[in-house]
């Protein structure tokens, strides 16, 4: 079982925040939606710096590489790829393809993937919205 901190919605969840805590899941997932004020936008940090096989869809932080960028993305575990990424501009969350970047983006995993460092993904296509693992 995985163990979560209480839920933020997305719109106060800050750098700080996906620094201390690099795994993020979903209400949802945790089976905790439905709390006072709650949407579907917020969610619950992970105790842990591990995605596992328990997580359907982490939330992960990850660094820019070449830079002190500061992102996330939702993992999709089944085909190992980004999507929904933003980077974190001092001022808040902007999605990465609204932000300044330019393809290829390679992106460093701060949380291990299934025991893996430093996993990397590169995303060449901005209005895809996704990046694909590097093997």
């Amino acid at each position: 079982m995985v163990e979560v901190g209480a839920a933020k919605s997305l719109d106060d969840i800050t750098l700080s925040d996906v620094l201390e805590h690099p795994i993020w899941l979903w209400t949802w997932e945790t089976g905790n939606e439905g709390g006072p004020n709650q949407d579907e936008t917020w969610q619950q940090p992970v105790f842990g710096t591990d995605v596992t096989t328990e997580m359907a869809e982490p939330i992960i932080t990850v660094r820019v590489t070449g830079t002190e960028i500061v992102g996330s993305g939702s993992y999709r575990p089944n085909d190992s790829k980004l999507f929904a990424m933003a980077v974190w501009t001092g001022e808040g969350w902007t999605m990465l393809k609204d932000s300044a970047l330019t393809t290829p983006i390679r992106l460093i995993a701060v949380p291990t993937i299934h025991g893996v460092h430093d996993v990397e993904f590169v995303c060449t296509d901005l209005a895809g919205d996704l990046a694909h693992r590097v093997t």
